[in-house]
């Protein structure tokens, strides 16, 4: 094996884990639930605290492996991620278990901003379509694999002990991806390129950009009556214009900025970003809100719940690879049917429930519909990325990755805030099919946002 072949299997195994531990959950909450004991704000918090210390904590790491060495952020972030994950699964109570969650999202979020920046520095031209072809087909997968690995644990297991093999059984497959990194990662490499002297971190921008994500997500998350909790996202919107007058002034003093804010004009990397955290807004909500549905309105197993993704695993496996071999040349067009693919299979999905639901679900129908959304997530991550990361010099490359996955994260929070609001909202008062198919309807409409945005950012690239 090659080896920038070794560094992408290196890379992909910890990212792929990153993600399972975001999506497994979703099935095993009722199991948690049961065996702990838990309160449906501690629940939410088992989701929340992890995707804020993730979102929160992603750009600062990206910099920081950018200055001082990405190879060993990664290796160090990996160790916690797989120390905490083993923590997860003792947790004796629901507030233990949301503690040792946050640094799981804390540990993930060391790691995972490397990935995006070792590749723009060791993969190249055709190469690099294809490692970030490899890296959308990881994300396609993982996501849509670890409610089907966590169901299919739970349903073997007694669902008092299920839950906690949902996170142990990630535990070995990160020692591997120690063992390998430790062995394969260009450490020497990135030693002798190592920045010497002074290194300039912009301690300031990262608490403002930090607080900025913490206002923005934080409202999305809290469950509670407070509605004073919304006067965050003001205080966000202030606080993201004094980050940014705080890294123009830093910039123009001779220092380095957290971020270079110069990114954002780079038109591939802006739109790039801009859509597919739009994307993100709409398309992470199917899981959560489906799982809801399939086990608490049509009484389904987590293991049935699980497998109705699988085959959207299979299908976004498929094209985010073929999408990889045509990124370059054609990688908006790719980004254009993938989102049309999302869109028809949502439309599928919402035709299914409201046709079949009220009679006994047919679940392989389900299956059917988001194999086509499969379709679409698959080549999308793998273009989107590649076409997005095409213009960024190699030296920002884990501060630029770092920044975009921030974006979907919040992204993220904001649409699973939303959908799961419309769902239960409409479920006061009607029954669960048309909970669920108002909210599908939504997710429809953002992910139709993004396919016109898509559809403007390729026209303007041609003109």
């Amino acid at each position: 094996m090659g080896e920038r072949k070794k560094i992408l299997v290196v890379l992909l195994i910890p990212l792929a884990m990153a993600l399972v531990a975001v999506s497994s959950i979703n099935v095993a909450l009722p199991s948690i639930e049961h065996g702990l004991g838990a309160s449906a704000s501690q629940l939410q918090w088992m989701l929340a605290g992890y995707a804020l210390s993730f979102g929160v904590f992603l750009v600062p790491f990206g910099r920081l492996g950018d200055l001082l060495g990405r190879s060993t952020f990664f290796t160090i972030g990996l160790g916690l991620f797989c120390l905490s994950t083993a923590l997860c699964g003792f947790a004796s109570d629901p507030t233990i278990l949301n503690v040792f969650r946050f640094i799981q999202g804390f540990a993930a979020a060391v790691y995972s901003p490397q990935t995006a920046g070792i590749i723009q520095t060791y993969f190249h031209g055709r190469d690099r379509a294809r490692a970030f072809a490899m890296f959308g087909l990881t994300v396609a997968v993982a996501v849509a694999v670890g409610p089907v690995i966590a169901g299919s644990i739970i349903s073997a297991l007694d669902p008092s002990w299920g839950w906690r093999w949902s996170f142990w059984f990630m535990v070995p497959v990160g020692i591997i991806g120690i063992f390998l990194a430790l062995r394969w990662l260009p450490f020497a490499d990135e030693k002798a390129h190592r920045k010497k002297g002074h290194i300039d971190v912009d301690p300031v921008g990262a608490l403002l950009l930090a607080s900025t994500v913490v206002c923005i997500m934080y409202p999305f998350m809290y469950h509670g009556d407070n509605k004073f909790m919304w006067l965050l996202l003001p205080l966000a919107l202030v606080l993201g214009i004094c980050w940014v007058l705080w890294e123009k002034h830093y910039e123009k003093r001779g220092n380095e900025p957290m971020v270079n804010l110069g990114l954002l004009k780079l038109h591939s990397f802006g739109f790039g970003t801009a859509i597919s955290g739009i994307m993100f807004m709409g398309s992470t909500s199917i899981f959560s809100t489906l799982a809801i549905y399939l086990q608490n309105g049509q009484h389904f197993s987590a293991l049935s719940a699980g497998l109705v993704g699988l085959g959207g695993a299979v299908t976004s496996a498929i094209t985010a690879y073929l999408s990889g071999n045509h990124s370059l040349e054609h990688g908006r067009a790719i980004c254009i049917s993938s989102l049309a693919a999302m869109v028809i299979g949502m439309v599928t999905a919402i035709a299914v429930i409201y046709f079949n639901g009220m009679h006994g679900l047919n679940i392989w129908w389900l299956f059917g519909s988001f194999a086509i959304v499969g379709l679409g997530q698959g080549a999308f991550g793998s273009a989107n990325q590649t076409i997005a990361m095409l213009d960024v010099p190699p030296r920002e490359g884990g501060t630029a990755g770092a920044f975009k996955q921030t974006a979907e994260r919040v992204a993220t929070a904001i649409g699973n805030a939303i959908m799961t609001g419309i769902l239960f909202s409409v479920l006061a008062t009607t029954n669960w099919n048309h909970a669920i198919t108002t909210a599908f309807m939504a997710i429809t409409v953002v992910v139709t946002v993004a396919l016109v945005l898509q559809v403007l950012d390729y026209c303007k690239a041609k003109a």
